[in-house]
């Protein structure tokens, strides 16, 4: 079996201030709202060393199942150089091999 490896991604946008959860239906007003922040807030415009316009939205750090506690981030890829600015957020998808 040929191994698949997944590079290492930098992202700058903004995270969920509170983890949230799917739990009676939270996390879509949560991540909802979270939308509305980052498009509001222009972010898309405020992200320095964007590869791309391309924005990824990641659940990350579950706490246990689908109705656990979990965070959210909305963000851009970034160069390896960008400083995040100060009020902005970054999040790292460490690489993976599977």
């Amino acid at each position: 079996m040929e191994k698949i490896v997944l590079p290492e991604i930098k992202l700058i946008g903004l995270s969920l201030t509170n983890k949230t959860t799917n739990a009676n239906g939270q996390s879509a007003i949560d991540c909802g709202s979270h939308w509305q922040k980052f498009e509001s807030g222009n972010y898309l415009e405020k992200i320095p060393g964007k590869t791309s316009d391309e924005i990824f939205a990641v659940y990350h750090e579950y706490e246990g199942d689908h109705l656990s506690p979990y965070a959210y981030f909305i963000g851009c890829r970034i160069s390896d150089h960008a400083e995040t600015p100060e009020g902005i957020n970054s999040l790292l998808i460490p690489r993976l091999i599977m």
